[in-house]
């Protein structure tokens, strides 16, 4: 019972996390993008602007380096069941 307990906490303490790094990432790509945009860019459209930026987050949804945060899920959790087994 104990360690079912301890899975619980260890699956919301690792969703907290996965959540934090997921709107830190998506922020960092959002600010690198608005500056790409307003270095191309001097002054022009605002609409363009955010469409620009809507598109270019559309694609980082979809890429490979916002799956790698997945990995936050499956290092602790292999790691802990790793160190189960061994013990046991």
């Amino acid at each position: 019972m104990r360690f079912i307990v301890f899975l619980a906490g260890f699956g919301l303490i690792l969703s907290a996390f996965y959540l934090v790094v997921s709107v830190y990432s998506r922020s960092v790509r959002r600010e690198k993008l608005e500056k790409s945009w307003d270095a191309t860019n001097l002054g022009g459209d605002p609409n363009a602007r955010e469409a620009y930026i809507a598109e270019n987050m559309t694609r980082y949804e979809r890429s490979f380096r916002k799956k790698l945060i997945l990995l936050v899920y499956i290092i602790p959790a292999v790691t802990v069941a790793v160190i189960y087994f061994v013990t046991n």
